[in-house]
């Protein structure tokens, strides 16, 4: 998967970058189930989620990804059918989530979505300071696995124009990165 951030108007001119960040790079949360098997042997807590945390945190986990930004990236993973995963995000940032396979439920009102779907949500708070975390539930709802991935960040609030690989905040921005790339000032990565 390949993410695209716009950045704010006074950041969207610095140096290219570019982050290749592999499976064997990126760490991964482990919740065990509250729900204890009884075997032979004994009680053996099962793995419920497992969260690969690929930018901001999730517990104590942080992501390796290097952002201009704060963004929260999480590949999630919910083993076990009928587990609810609660995860906290800020409640003043953006947040989609894509479900990879699988059904669940998202949200206070369980919302029940499937492999394929898309879940956008505004932020739970409009203001800017507010840096309290609301709690994402994610409910596995069917009998195999349910794999989203999550994106979530702090609003802009700038304009968006885009036109081919440019994105700007206004059609000025646009026709300049155009010139500029005809008469090659692009940087190489």
């Amino acid at each position: 998967m390949q993410l695209w951030l716009n950045l704010p108007r006074e950041q969207k001119l610095i140096e290219a970058s570019y982050q290749d960040l592999t499976k064997d790079i990126i760490p991964i949360r482990e919740i065990k189930s509250s729900n204890k098997t009884v075997q032979k042997i004994g009680e053996v807590e099962e793995l419920a989620a497992k969260i690969r945390v690929i930018s901001g945190t999730s517990g104590d986990i942080k992501g390796p990804a290097k952002n201009v930004v704060p963004v929260k990236a999480l590949d999630i993973s919910i083993l076990e059918p009928n587990f609810t995963l609660e995860e906290p995000i800020p409640a003043n940032y953006n947040m989609f989530i894509y479900i990879l396979e699988g059904n669940g439920s998202f949200g206070d009102d369980n919302t029940k979505l499937q492999s394929g779907n898309v879940l956008i949500s505004s932020p739970l708070s409009n203001d800017e300071c507010n840096e309290e975390e609301s709690v994402l539930k994610i409910t596995n709802e069917g009998a195999n696995v349910l794999r989203v991935i999550l994106f979530a960040g702090k609003p802009i609030k700038e304009p968006v124009v885009q036109h081919g690989p440019f994105v700007g905040n206004e059609w000025d921005d646009i026709i300049k990165a155009q010139k500029d790339f005809y008469l090659g000032k692009f940087a190489e990565l």
